[in-house]
This record gives structure tokens, C-alpha cells and sequence, in this order.
């Protein structure tokens, strides 16, 4: 097992588990519309899209050849860092 970034290749394995993951713990509170807003969200051109302007970024869980898991980061890329912060010491 190990963490990769997902390449072109696995994106639509990475999406169906996405959308599966979604559909099983998510969706029963979601709306129609925003079950089908969702969905175009995690259209596999919309993806490609995004990760071609480099807005997503995406990592999964590979074994055995198979994507077990993904975490993608969007909107946060352009900044080339992310810092974490004690908020004990912003007081």
C-alpha cells in the first residue's frame, strides 16, 4: 500500500470511489439537486479541468493496483505552501 499522486490514468477509478463513498454516507442528506450538483462537480472533465489549471490536486491510497482511498486539496495550489498555525498563540 502506499500514497501516490493520482495520475490521468486513475482519476476515473479515484471518482467512482469518490462517488461511491458519497452516494453511501452523504447523499441521504443531500437534496436531488444537490446530489446532481455534486455529480457535475466530480464530472470527470470538470476534474481534469480543474487539475489542468492546477486548482486540484489529488493523492489516493493505492494497493494492489486498486485506488482504496483519495484526499484531494482544491483552490490552495497558486500559493505554493500551506501553513499550520497554534491558535494558542495567536492570542
Amino acid at each position: 500500500m502506499e500514497i501516490v499522486d493520482i495520475q490521468r490514468s486513475d482519476i476515473r477509478n479515484a471518482l467512482d470511489l469518490v462517488l461511491a463513498i458519497f452516494q453511501e454516507f452523504e447523499s441521504p442528506d443531500y437534496s436531488e439537486q444537490g446530489i446532481e450538483e455534486f455529480k457535475k462537480f466530480i464530472s470527470y472533465n470538470s476534474i481534469i479541468e480543474k487539475i489542468d489549471r492546477k486548482e486540484l490536486r489529488f493523492w489516493g491510497c493505492i494497493d494492489n493496483d486498486n485506488v482504496i482511498g483519495v484526499i484531494a486539496v482544491y483552490g490552495i495550489l497558486e500559493m505554493g505552501h500551506v501553513i499550520f498555525e497554534n491558535s494558542s498563540t495567536l492570542d
